[in-house]
């Protein structure tokens, strides 16, 4: 082949290449970005590199930051949830804690309960001490002060084997037995009762602070039988275990006389004996 056919095939050639690259073109499957506008974006970035100097070191810890190596995060079980919890919470023994809890608390209602318990006792001391004092009033007696109760209606608060020991004579003596029980005081080794005779018929009774004067004892003996007769109607019951049928009727019949008058100046006259018995 000659140089001038060569030629002719190459140029051939060169045209087809063309002619090929230019329809791959018009149907958009051949694109080539144009060089201008690579440069023009790289020279952007330079410029705003050049705007932001800065922000270089956030930048490169932003980078050393995501060129770490991604570690592997994994679900806390439930065995690292308690563990972790430990030191705040003891999951262990909650019994204990509550036990102790409950000790503490009885110890402080046990120590409450006492404080009270001896509050009511002191009250209790002072109480009886109130009722010892008014019981007993303080009289003159032949120059002499004593501690002496007062001869007044009111309920004697005497037991019932003590009544129903008195109930077992079921005349005078059952009174006078009742009345030392009741009116009898001690002082220096003396007896004293609230009542002093000044002459055979006259007598006088302590109450309200004073002695009073009481001819023939005639205010003194209905006191003191009136109070006696209630006292003996208040525990001559049926109800009582010790008390049977006949001797509640033969008592009755005892406790009925007290509200006689002859049977009341009977009485009087022993009353009158003791009185003169314990002032010799």
């Amino acid at each position: 082949m000659s140089d001038k056919e060569c030629m002719m095939k190459m140029l051939f050639g060169m045209k087809s290449v063309k002619h090929l690259m230019d329809k791959e073109e018009e149907e958009g499957i051949l694109s080539v970005p144009p060089l201008e506008e690579e440069d023009t974006s790289i020279a952007d970035e330079e410029s705003e590199d050049e705007e932001l100097p800065e922000n270089e070191e956030e930048e490169d810890r932003d980078f050393a930051l995501q060129s770490r190596p991604i570690e592997e995060k994994h679900e806390p079980t439930c065995e690292k949830v308690v563990e972790n919890l430990k030191p705040s919470i003891d999951f262990q023994d909650p019994m204990h804690h509550f036990l102790m809890r409950m000790e503490m608390m009885n110890g402080e209602i046990f120590r409450k309960l006492d404080m009270i318990s001896n509050r009511i006792e002191r009250i209790e001391e002072r109480l009886t001490h109130i009722e010892e004092c008014q019981k007993y009033s303080y009289a003159e007696f032949n120059g002499e002060i004593i501690k002496i109760k007062e001869i007044k209606q009111e309920s004697y608060a005497i037991s019932d084997q003590d009544v129903l020991k008195a109930l077992i004579y079921k005349d005078y003596r059952s009174v006078i037995y009742i009345f030392k029980l009741q009116y009898r005081s001690i002082q220096g080794g003396k007896i004293f009762y609230p009542i002093r005779m000044k002459n055979k018929r006259t007598f006088e009774y302590y109450y309200n602070g004073r002695w009073i004067l009481d001819p023939n004892g005639h205010q003194s003996i209905k006191i003191i039988c009136g109070n006696v007769q209630n006292l003996f109607l208040k525990h001559n019951v049926v109800e009582n275990k010790c008390i049977t049928e006949e001797m509640w009727y033969l008592n009755q019949q005892f406790i009925m006389k007290l509200s006689e008058e002859k049977y009341k100046r009977e009485v009087w006259k022993h009353i009158v004996d003791e009185i003169l018995m314990v002032s010799c």
